[in-house]
């Protein structure tokens, strides 16, 4: 990979650990991005999190605690598992999505990609 891509892959991989903005942004086709916060070292964003279980179910547990999805309760299907077939079906997906679209965010994807299926590994049993 050449060392540019590889700049974006790893930016993208990192800023799920430091990304403190909730800005919006509304296309003139009507679509919508939204950025949420994502940062679980700032103190605010930690606090926020805490109060807000919204917060927590959008950003917390999809990008830092993927749920591994196996067990009875829901307690247990929500565990940070290594390696699940639910994280390794979104390497999957992910991937295949990046390659086949060619889209200019491909390379920031498995950036992010590839933060939470680490954190399977780094955050397992959570």
């Amino acid at each position: 990979m050449p060392v540019k891509h590889a700049t974006i892959v790893a930016y993208a991989a990192q800023y799920v650990d430091d990304s403190t903005a909730n800005d919006s942004e509304v296309h003139e086709d009507g679509g919508m991005f939204q950025a949420i916060a994502t940062a679980h070292t700032n103190a605010e964003a930690i606090e926020n999190a805490a109060v807000d279980h919204t917060e927590q179910r959008m950003a917390w547990v999809p990008f830092h605690f993927l749920p591994g999805n196996e067990g009875a309760s829901l307690s247990e299907k929500l565990c940070c598992v290594k390696n699940s077939a639910l994280a390794q079906e979104m390497v999957k997906n992910h991937i295949q999505h990046a390659v086949s679209a060619k889209c200019k965010y491909g390379l920031a994807l498995m950036g992010v990609m590839a933060h939470a299926y680490a954190d399977t590994f780094s955050h397992y049993g959570f």
